[in-house]
This record gives structure tokens, C-alpha cells and sequence, in this order.
């Protein structure tokens, strides 16, 4: 019974993780989850510590990093199996080290655009959760890492488009579409659709459990917060962003099987 959490690095994926780990019962996080960072997420990152660095890793081969994702060929995949230290093995171990049951939920934002090598190797998940912020919001958190305005549109429209673009056409895994502003200022709306969604996979949930999850939402993180009103659209990366914003909004909630979502890629620009 596993999860795979998509999102954007600053879009909500930590606090994803964790509501879902504490709102369905039995799932949880990776045993080396051992980030924090007092100014950026206080309550930790809900991440492996070896894998995000055995993804950093893939990314560093293939010539880039995580803010400067490499061009990927046709068949990256298969190239990236066959170096030494990514073998399907190899990987799949690191996985087992990781994860020491199989009702794990896992979040890294480099999936979005390493998760077809992942989904060749590990046991299919069960269930796909995409989480989106506001493109504007995300590129004024990663201001303070360094990263132009520019660069992070363009990270956040990889990033974003690369998850839609690789959920599977699993038998039986369902997805579940959901925004970082409606959990933080729609909590109850978030929760049912995530209920309904955990329901659907046959991971129990209750009401306690639902009171101790609302608790690790907290309005006074949601930081760099964009309101409507505030500067509007005035260039192309912006634009372009925006229309896939739209696109994920007018989805959210959206739950199906993985192939369901093929009508949905289509109003994607995925290309440049």
C-alpha cells in the first residue's frame, strides 16, 4: 500500500506527507526521515535522507542537479539502470532500507521527473497524490535559495508538467490531484477529499485521527503567499505557468485510475 507524493520543491509536499501519513492509518514515512530546517520547514521535509541523495546522485550523472534539471532521452531510463551504483538492485535495497513496511508514503520532488526510473524498480504504488502551489509563490520561496524568478518558473513548469506526464497506466492505482493553498486555507475541504481518496484505497481513517492531522497544518507557514489582486501575468514563462496552474485547478480533487488522467495531459502544454 504505497504512496507517491508529486510535487514541486517549496509546493507543499513535506506537509502532504505527513498530513496523509497521519490521517490513514498504518502509512508512514520513510525510517531515515531525518531533514529539518528551523526557517523553512520547521517540521521537517518527510523525506529519506538516502534517497534524495541517491536521486541528487542519478541527476549529477545525467549533468545536472535539482535545480538544473539535465535534458532527458528517450532512453534515459534503461541508460540510467545500467550504471554502476543505479542498477535496479542496487536501488531497490536502498528503497528496502528506507521503507520497512509496505504502507509507505513518499515524497521528493526530484520524482517528478526521475519517477520513471523509480516506478521500473519498485512495487507499483497503490495510489499517486500530485500536490501544486501557485507558480509565483514557489519562485519567491526559492528566491532565498538563490534562484532567479525565471529559473524557478521554468523548475516549477518541469517539475509540474514531468508529474502529469508520468503517472502510469497502473491497473488499480488511483490519483488524487490537491493544492497547497486549499490545505491551508481550506483544511476541511483538503480532508475530505483526502478521506475519500485513503477511503478508496481501503486505508482506514477516523476522526481522532483527522484532529491530530489538522494539527500539523499551520496557517503561519504558509509564507510568500500571492493573492489575486497582486501583480498580474506579463510574460511568457509566467503565462505559460499560469495556464498549468489553471489546468490543476479546475482538476483538483479529481480522483481516477492513472489512465483517467490522459484527457487531462492533453490540455498540458507540456512543451516549450
Amino acid at each position: 500500500m504505497g504512496l507517491l507524493v508529486l510535487g514541486m520543491h517549496r509546493g507543499g509536499t513535506s506537509v502532504t506527507a505527513q498530513v496523509l501519513t497521519a490521517l490513514g492509518q498504518g502509512l508512514e514515512l520513510p525510517v531515515d526521515d531525518a531533514f529539518s530546517d528551523p526557517a523553512e520547514n520547521p517540521r521537517g521535509y518527510a523525506e529519506s535522507v538516502q534517497l534524495t541523495r541517491f536521486n541528487d546522485a542519478i541527476l549529477n550523472a545525467l549533468g545536472g542537479t535539482w535545480s538544473n534539471i539535465p535534458d532527458l532521452g528517450l532512453n534515459w531510463v534503461e541508460m540510467v539502470r545500467c550504471m554502476p551504483g543505479f542498477e535496479p538492485e542496487e536501488a531497490l535495497a536502498r528503497f528496502r532500507r528506507a521503507f520497512r513496511t509496505d504502507k509507505w508514503v513518499w515524497k521528493d520532488p526530484r520524482n517528478c521527473v526521475l519517477a520513471p526510473y523509480w516506478l521500473s524498480i519498485i512495487p507499483d504504488p497503490d495510489g499517486f497524490v500530485v500536490t501544486f502551489r501557485d507558480p509565483e509563490e514557489v519562485a519567491a520561496s526559492l528566491g532565498r535559495r538563490g534562484l532567479t524568478r525565471t529559473q524557478s518558473l521554468g523548475l516549477w513548469f518541469r517539475h509540474t508538467s514531468s508529474s502529469l506526464a508520468c503517472l502510469p497506466d497502473i491497473p488499480g492505482s488511483a490519483v488524487l490531484v490537491v493544492g497547497y493553498h486549499t490545505l491551508m486555507v481550506e483544511k476541511d475541504r483538503w480532508m475530505a477529499m483526502a478521506t475519500e481518496f485513503l477511503n478508496r484505497l481501503g486505508i482506514p481513517t477516523d476522526e481522532d485521527r483527522a484532529r491530530s492531522s489538522r494539527t500539523l497544518v499551520d496557517d503561519s507557514l504558509y509564507r510568500n503567499r500571492r493573492f489575486p489582486e497582486s501583480a498580474g501575468i506579463s510574460d511568457d514563462i509566467s503565462a505559460r505557468c499560469r495556464n498549468l496552474y489553471d489546468v490543476l485547478v479546475k482538476h483538483e480533487g479529481n480522483q481516477g485510475e492513472g489512465d483517467a488522467f490522459r484527457s487531462v495531459r492533453e490540455e498540458i502544454p507540456f512543451s516549450d
